[in-house]
């Protein structure tokens, strides 16, 4: 199961008129930091969920043309009996998401240890699109 997003603090979008590549005519600048709760349940192995975010304006179908994603961690924590923990943000991609309009950003993340968590990722998306 995803893992469950909490809220987005401080969401930032920021619109800039282009001129291309294509017919690209707007390029929007979002940022902000996804709040959730993914721990270990067990030691051992490393544990792998997805996050999927929404962000952004609703683009009508053939408005969105392309989008780039970073993502990184932003808040951990570890209990008092962890052994060798990893927390980690393995890939973040970002795509149009018909239902919603919006720009769906997807993050493999990954932990280790028993009582390890990832609490926050800040991430950022470029997006093209012609309005």
């Amino acid at each position: 199961m995803p893992v469950r997003l909490t809220s987005i603090s401080v969401p930032q979008t920021l619109e800039v008129a282009v001129t291309g590549p294509g017919d690209a005519n707007r390029m929007y600048i979002l940022s902000g930091t996804a709040v959730f709760h993914f721990s270990c349940p067990l030691g051992g192995d490393l544990y792998r969920d997805t996050l999927t975010v929404l962000v952004g304006p609703a683009f009508q179908t053939g408005q969105f043309k392309n989008a780039v994603a970073t993502g990184a961690l932003a808040s951990i924590s570890a209990g008092a009996t962890h052994t060798d923990p990893v927390w980690s943000v393995d890939n973040v991609q970002a795509a149009w998401d018909a239902p919603s309009g919006q720009t769906k950003v997807v993050a493999s993340l990954a932990v280790r240890s028993r009582a390890t968590a990832v609490l926050r990722m800040g991430f950022q998306v470029t997006v093209l699109a012609k309005v």
